[in-house]
């Protein structure tokens, strides 16, 4: 493939996971650069041609990937899509990506997608509005724009308007910032709803 940005691409072998049509995907990478890479995947129920990847995009073009073997997470957009053989060839362009294996989000062994959705929480007697910073299947970090007062282990209620979603979650990490906002981390005790939607797994099964 021609790239117009002129990077370097290193031809290789491995094994990564993506996110695409609200399914996790096994991706086998062909090569790689700082900015992209190639991979395939197989075809499955609901997306066996690119018609259907196509279709997809018409709402989003991006998606999320994770590769274990150099701890690379993130977000990249499909900026061509072909039919090799049977497989389904993409063509995927870095947006918002990290590499730091040693993150506390590898300790987790869950992926944690960046997302920005308001929600409230209620804390003693008082609801308070808050924003996500990132949210995975497994908790979330939410920021308040106030400085309130916490304990690690308390078990707060937590609304999603958006996403639908209602339930228990406790709070394993908080901090304050210089501006008086509180940072939190949230780990889920109950989901009323249950899954939360479009959000990939990316589990190290290991």
């Amino acid at each position: 493939m021609t790239d117009a940005r002129k990077d370097y691409r290193q031809t290789t072998s491995m094994d990564g996971l993506l996110f695409l049509g609200g399914y996790e995907h096994k991706m086998s990478i062909h090569d790689l650069s700082i900015s992209g890479l190639s991979a395939t995947i197989e075809p499955s129920v609901g997306m066996n041609h690119t018609d259907d990847i196509l279709a997809i995009m018409q709402k989003s073009d991006d998606v999320d990937l994770y590769i274990k073997k150099i701890s690379l997470a993130g977000e990249a957009q499909i900026i061509r899509v072909d039919m090799q053989g049977k497989l389904i060839k993409l063509a995927l362009k870095f947006k918002q990506m990290s590499y730091d294996a040693d993150n506390l989000l590898y300790k987790r062994k869950a992926y944690r997608k960046g997302m920005t959705e308001p929600g409230k929480l209620l804390i003693g007697d008082g609801v308070y509005s808050f924003m996500t910073q990132n949210v995975s299947i497994d908790g979330l970090m939410v920021k308040i724009s106030e400085h309130i007062k916490l304990k690690q282990g308390q078990v707060l209620k937590f609304k999603f308007t958006e996403l639908l979603l209602f339930g228990d979650a406790v709070v394993m990490w908080f901090e304050h910032d210089q501006a008086g906002h509180t940072l939190l981390g949230l780990q889920y005790k109950h989901i009323q709803k249950g899954d939360v939607p479009d959000l990939p797994i990316f589990y190290d099964t290991e």
